[in-house]
């Protein structure tokens, strides 16, 4: 739960850890397991989607804190998880990103991190559609008050132009998923945060971002609005 993030029982999320790249403690808000379930379904629709099954449907998440995200993952059954202690941008300007199937992540909040990300999954779908091959799905747990912001706009305006529509969340086949409470009110994700940064309790209201699933969205996204979690546009 929310008010367990802090426990005293709870190791320091990135106790003894070196990252090749700047952190920030503000940043390491680890994904929590209910986050994860809540999309695991997304997951496998992305392995049907491709004739893959979950033992072979390859996860990326490029943003490493305490490698707790790939061990979450895995446990759901999910073995091919890519989540590494590497500099993603690096990566990016090297040419070095691994292959994958679908991008999952929970990303740094602070700088442009947001924004640096959503011009690497533009560029990803841009490079697929131009190629006439599936594009790759990204689930992207963020504040909810990102889809507000003006460069977020800007991106799904950007794939809307992709998919040579108009409009915004539909055009650009993004929708947007969150846990419903006992009352079917949104209800806010835990977040394993690093110990004695003085954050007892989540500050934000995380959200997942999905997109990717092409043709599938309508389908995928009226699958998400009968679960637990709610999904809606």
């Amino acid at each position: 739960s929310i008010a367990s993030l802090m426990s005293a029982t709870s190791e320091a999320v990135t106790e003894g850890l070196t990252w090749p790249y700047e952190a920030d403690d503000g940043d390491h808000f680890e994904t929590s397991e209910e986050a994860l379930r809540d999309v695991a379904f997304l997951l496998r629709r992305a392995a049907q989607q491709r004739q893959l099954t979950v033992d072979t449907l390859k996860v990326y998440d490029p943003y490493y804190c305490n490698g707790r995200a790939k061990r979450l993952l895995k446990s759901l059954g999910f073995r091919r998880v890519i989540h590494r202690c590497r500099d993603f941008y690096q990566d990016i300007a090297n040419d070095d990103v691994p292959a994958f199937h679908v991008l999952l992540t929970n990303p740094p909040y602070s700088s442009d991190h947001k924004k640096r990300l959503l011009d690497f999954i533009l560029q990803r779908q841009r490079l697929r559609l131009e190629a006439k091959e599936l594009t790759e799905p990204f689930l992207l747990l963020l504040p909810s008050w990102t889809v507000g912001k003006a460069f977020f706009r800007h991106f799904l305006s950007s794939l809307a132009k992709l998919k040579a529509k108009t409009g915004e969340e539909q055009a650009a086949e993004v929708f947007y998923l969150c846990r419903r409470g006992a009352k079917g009110r949104p209800e806010k994700y835990g977040f394993h945060h690093v110990e004695g940064a003085g954050m007892a309790r989540c500050p934000f209201f995380g959200l997942w971002i999905c997109g990717g699933f092409g043709e599938a969205t309508e389908r995928v996204a009226a699958a998400a609005r009968r679960r637990k979690a709610e999904g809606f546009w």
